[in-house]
């Protein structure tokens, strides 16, 4: 059992689970945030915090360029996805870039109609879908090299789940504003996985507002019919705060999901005992990546995947998916 998901399951160390929200009670799906008071210094930027960093194309499809140019290392989050007037790549694992370091980050492309311009400077655009993460975890845990053309299939199936989530709810009673006019644009639902994201999120945009931020909150759980989607989790409240907008909409496809008369009762005071349970579960751990400054530890249990990342022996930023 890992000792860090220990302390959150059983609320140590500051951590505590804050009270679950759904967007009304025909959602399929809830929200469980995970809150902690700590008064820990974070010694370490998010990328798009960076006012220093620069971010450029190689010209090479797997590998994009970082430059910290900060005083304190800069974390790079798997999932992250770079954007800018070349070719739109994600970051196929965490890197943690010290300061006045320059390195090439492995990327894979998820826009593969779209051409490679070397030495563009590109910029952070948001966070990779699950089926996106899964794919790319699950190879790192492997030792195997991510199947771009494998990354490609998945884009295109988010973009399909996308479009009927997006009917589905632009259909149902719960998405009635007074704002009729507001349709799902399917002709931009293509391998463009950036641009069909900021479509959906333009849909689902009533949904989004509502979802409540806490205070100290430093992660979620996502908790469907069937049971966890995922966990999602950072040492401090900064860094949360940082990246919350992105995670929410990565969420997204998940939360517009409802189903009037549905046979789901969701139990809120279940809910923080589910996510327990899953934390305190025996996942198998791997080092996949190390240095003097941090390692990645990789994890895997018959139904899940997921990453942690520890700066220093201490951890930043843990994430479970399900498989």
């Amino acid at each position: 059992m890992n000792k860090y998901f220990q302390k959150i399951a059983e609320e140590k160390d500051g951590f505590s689970f804050g009270e679950s929200w759904r967007y009304n009670e025909d959602s399929l799906v809830a929200l469980l945030p995970i809150l902690r008071d700590s008064e820990k210094v974070r010694n370490y930027l998010l990328l798009r915090e960076s006012e220093k960093a620069t971010i450029s194309d190689t010209g090479n499809i797997s590998k994009v360029k970082i430059f910290n140019g900060d005083s304190k290392p800069i974390y790079i989050r798997m999932g992250e996805i770079f954007v800018g007037k070349t070719q739109e790549r994600v970051a196929i694992r965490s890197y943690m870039v010290m300061p006045n370091e320059k390195i090439d980050i492995e990327v894979k492309c998820v826009h593969a109609s779209k051409g490679i311009f070397g030495g563009t400077k590109m910029d952070t655009g948001g966070t990779i879908s699950d089926n996106v993460m899964t794919t790319m975890l699950s190879a790192s845990f492997k030792m195997k090299n991510v199947d771009q053309r494998k990354v490609w299939r998945d884009v295109a199936t988010n973009a399909a789940n996308l479009s009927t989530s997006a009917n589905s709810f632009l259909s149902s009673d719960i998405s009635h504003t007074g704002e009729d006019n507001i349709e799902f644009d399917t002709t931009t639902v293509s391998d463009d996985f950036v641009s069909n994201i900021k479509n959906f999120s333009k849909v689902i945009n009533k949904v989004l507002e509502k979802v409540p931020f806490f205070k100290n909150q430093v992660g979620i759980a996502t908790i469907a019919v069937e049971g966890i989607i995922g966990i999602e989790c950072f040492d401090l409240t900064k860094s949360w705060e940082a990246l919350k907008e992105d995670v929410i909409k990565k969420e997204g496809e998940h939360l517009a999901q409802s189903q009037n008369d549905s046979p789901f009762e969701f139990k809120k005071e279940k809910a923080a005992k589910t996510v327990k349970d899953l934390l305190l579960t025996d996942f198998e751990e791997k080092t996949l990546f190390k240095t003097k400054d941090y390692r990645i530890i990789g994890l895997n249990s018959e139904k899940y995947t997921g990453e942690i990342v520890e700066m220093k022996d201490e951890v930043v930023h843990i994430l479970v998916i399900k498989k």
